[in-house]
């Protein structure tokens, strides 16, 4: 049964995850690579086998082989969001680290995945928040260009003159990325306009 819980984990398989814990079967087991289920579940954005673990009493902090919790994998699934929601509902949390001390909210807003990105921040997620490298939510979705992304970033409270990775303000990462649009959500938000001097060109 084992094997075959985790494979069921993987593909969102309900029953048979229903069957297993009403047999008695540990929430918070893991496979030979050290995954937890609840880890496999987010992994595959299953909702329902998520919730039905968490009810259950799966740890909603456990951490994988790689020391990660369930709320990054969460993060990264562009269908992320119900589980997202779900976890930090049981006590998931939402600034935990992870490799280059990214935080969930850094991982979904580098993958571009824009309802994760708010689900994270009315969670509780700092969208000022920086990794290791300075990253932060707000220089990903520009340096890829995600205009939707970096305007929900803006109206959620991420700050528009708070410098990247680079040393350069947001303002300064547009120009440089060549984007007239966010380089003009970014002003409007209050950005420094002095950071316009930077050379400037617009395609």
């Amino acid at each position: 049964m084992a094997d075959e819980v985790y494979r069921a984990a993987l593909a969102g398989d309900e029953s048979t995850i229903a069957h297993y814990l009403a047999c008695g079967g540990d929430p918070n087991s893991r496979n030979g690579s050290g995954a937890p289920l609840l880890t496999l579940s987010c992994w595959a954005a299953a909702a329902s086998c998520v919730r039905l673990l968490l009810d259950a009493g799966a740890d909603p902090n456990g951490v994988d082989a790689k020391g990660q919790v369930a709320l990054f994998d969460a993060s990264r699934h562009k269908r992320g969001e119900e589980v997202i929601r779900l976890l930090l509902s049981k006590g998931a949390a939402v600034e935990t680290r992870g490799e280059g001390g990214r935080t969930p909210l850094i991982e979904a807003a580098s993958h571009g995945h824009i309802d994760n990105v708010a689900a994270l921040i009315s969670g509780g997620a700092d969208p000022n928040v920086e990794s290791a490298d300075a990253e932060t939510a707000l220089s990903f979705a520009i340096i890829y260009g995600n205009a939707a992304l970096v305007g929900l970033l803006l109206r959620l409270g991420a700050n528009p003159g708070k410098n990247s990775a680079l040393g350069w303000t947001p303002l300064k990462l547009a120009v440089f990325e060549n984007r007239r649009d966010i380089v003009d959500l970014l002003l409007g938000a209050g950005a420094d306009d002095a950071d316009l001097k930077f050379p400037y060109r617009y395609r």
